[in-house]
């Protein structure tokens, strides 16, 4: 019996972990990226050609890789809007990128 007794108790534990998530989610960020490159001319070739059609975005550099990224946006809905623009418009490669929450 003393072995069930642990199995119950992370259970409460969890709910608990995810209640204060859901309240953290309006508050979490969005992001959309079309494209992350070793070589920052692929880069800036693809951010040219998103300035080209409308849409603004920026090359950020980390851990050797230049991601082209358009937001950000206060949530999910704003960012799936540009996602779905973006496909229209032949960028079927971008996604949608969730920050910190």
């Amino acid at each position: 019996r003393e072995p069930e007794r642990p199995a119950a108790a992370p259970k409460p534990a969890e709910t608990a972990k995810a209640k204060p998530a859901e309240k953290a989610a309006p508050s979490q960020r969005w992001m959309v990226q079309c494209g992350s490159f070793k070589g920052s001319e692929q880069a800036e070739s693809v951010r040219a050609a998103l300035a080209f059609e409308g849409f603004e975005s920026r090359i950020t550099s980390g851990g050797g890789w230049n991601r082209v990224v358009i937001g950000p946006y206060k949530d999910r809905s704003s960012a799936d809007s540009t996602l779905k623009r973006l496909r229209g418009s032949g960028h079927a490669n971008c996604i949608p990128l969730a920050l910190g929450g």
